[in-house]
């Protein structure tokens, strides 16, 4: 029979799990392993500290985080997936994304994003997906996504966009993205974009649902978007997608 274990070390135990949960409320290890963290208690009103710096994946989701720190993200060198989905958001700080050198998946839809700094994304090289589905943002700032050289997937759909200046990425390898759902303005502004796209072989997801919002006589319709911005086409307003 062993003996019972020293009060003490009872005490240090205990005090050692209290302080974990204290710094990581209410976050939970995931099934992917200690590494992953998910909190997703609809109380939750501040993003939670105290992550250990071998951290790989948060998913802090459906809760009432409306702002984050700059530095909330500081002290994981080694976090490869951020899922911030269904908060409430309106902006995030400029620096909020440095020193995350191996973040490469992150979910930002479903907020309440307006507008983003211009260098948000600047620092987060390695991001191949990001997500800012289902968020009110009415412009994208020229050069937000120019830093990622490896993004593969970016979804700009259900937001309040009408145009977007090209290039968006510099795309060298297969790349798709996702405009629906947005009050586009069909008018040649967008031609830039649309060239840009087809001479980088942009994979459209739910082209069928890029629709146009302006000028009046073509709400409601698929955008035809076509490879050149002729002169009847700039007075009529159209565009075509690329196959």
């Amino acid at each position: 029979m062993r003996p019972p274990a020293p009060p003490l070390l009872i005490a240090c135990l205990v005090m050692s799990l209290n302080s974990y949960t204290q710094q990581v409320p209410p976050c939970l290890p995931q099934f992917l392993g200690p590494e992953s963290f998910l909190c997703n208690s609809s109380l939750l009103r501040e993003f939670p500290s105290g992550f250990p710096s071998e951290t790989k994946s948060i998913f802090v989701q459906s809760a009432q985080i409306s702002n984050l720190a700059a530095d909330a993200l500081q002290g994981l060198p080694e976090l490869q997936e951020l899922f911030l989905f269904n908060n409430q958001m309106k902006t995030l700080p400029s620096g909020l994304f440095r020193n995350l050198p191996a973040l490469h998946f992150l979910d930002l839809s479903g907020n309440l994003l307006e507008d983003l700094p211009a260098d948000l994304f600047a620092p987060v090289t390695s991001l191949a997906y990001l997500s800012l589905s289902a968020n009110h943002l009415t412009h994208v700032p020229p050069g937000l996504f120019q830093s990622l050289k490896n993004l593969v997937r970016l979804d700009l759909s259900a937001n309040e966009i009408t145009s977007l200046e090209a290039p968006l990425v510099n795309v060298s390898s297969e790349f798709t993205l996702d405009l629906s759902g947005n009050p586009w303005a069909c008018d040649c502004r967008l031609q830039a974009l649309f060239n840009w796209a087809q001479e980088g072989n942009v994979d459209w997801l739910s082209k069928e649902n890029v629709v146009c919002a302006f000028p009046k006589s073509l709400k409601g319709k698929t955008m035809d978007l076509s490879p050149t911005c002729s002169n009847s086409l700039a007075s009529m307003g159209e565009l075509q997608l690329p196959e």
